[in-house]
């Protein structure tokens, strides 16, 4: 139905297919956050016969994304468990999947992201996904989204333009090799030892392609 719709809309005109934006916006996830865990702690969950059938279904989904990033595989819809790095601060033990947000000013909160996909010309959206709310999450499902919509319906954009939480080298370079012109803030990291590949990005985005 929301490719039809879209379809639809491409059909009228109300695509440019020109320029997308891309953002996500966080959904809070429907549990108690009282019950939750230490990420860097061992959690004794309950046997498999013994947690309810939502436990369940995420300590699978947990599992078979592991798997998937093992062995490099994965069906690239961005929306599995992101692996390595820190473990999370808090874990929920209704809903492990759910992202633990603490932010100034805000009492914390598990949450989900909401990923859009949108056309610039009226703001249709043209392909949406639910990740984790995480910026590795964020900017992989970004590249699934773009590919997908140009698979579906034959489109792809010259310029991107999102905030700074797709501003990572990685996903500066595959919109750069897509021919893609990102406008996009770079992440500043000038203090680390490897800036110098944000930095050759952002001169490159901004003198090669005229941002």
């Amino acid at each position: 139905m929301f490719e039809r719709v879209v379809g639809l809309c491409i059909a009228a005109g109300l695509v440019g297919g020109e320029a997308f934006s891309i953002d996500a916006i966080s959904i809070k996830a429907d549990v108690d956050k009282k019950k939750r865990a230490h990420g860097d702690q061992p959690i004794d969950w309950p046997m498999p016969e013994e947690a309810s059938h939502a436990v369940r279904e995420n300590l699978e989904a947990l599992d078979a994304a592991r798997r998937d990033e093992e062995s490099g595989g994965g069906d690239g819809s961005g929306s599995g468990n992101s692996g390595g790095g820190k473990p999370p601060k808090e874990i929920s033990l209704t809903d492990p999947q759910a992202a633990w947000v603490a932010r100034k000013g805000v009492d914390p909160f598990f949450v989900y992201d909401a990923n859009y996909l949108i056309d610039n010309k009226f703001g249709i959206i043209l392909d949406a996904d639910g990740t984790r709310a995480n910026r590795s999450d964020e900017m992989a499902i970004a590249e699934t989204m773009v590919d997908r919509v140009e698979r579906r319906f034959d489109l792809k954009p010259e310029r991107l333009a999102g905030d700074t939480a797709y501003g990572a080298a990685k996903l500066l370079k595959w919109l750069w090799d897509q021919g893609i012109t990102p406008h996009v803030p770079v992440w500043d990291k000038s203090a680390r030892a490897d800036a110098w590949l944000a930095a050759t990005l952002h001169h490159a985005t901004t003198l090669g392609r005229g941002c």
